[in-house]
């Protein structure tokens, strides 16, 4: 059962086009945090300096 439903994903169009859509889904979620995550490493980084020269 499970065999033949992926079969049927596998050879139409609709199935590929969702196989293509959650690829790209997946992608954008990482690629959203990794640039989240570089976002917050810069303002932290920023804060730090600033903190650092304000102790000066």
């Amino acid at each position: 059962m499970l065999s033949r439903l992926s079969d049927i994903v596998r050879n139409s169009r609709i199935g590929k086009g969702l196989a293509i859509a959650g690829m790209s889904i997946a992608l954008n979620t990482s690629l959203f945090a990794d640039k989240a995550e570089d976002t917050f490493k810069a303002i932290y980084s920023q804060q730090s300096l600033h903190h650092f020269h304000y102790l000066l």
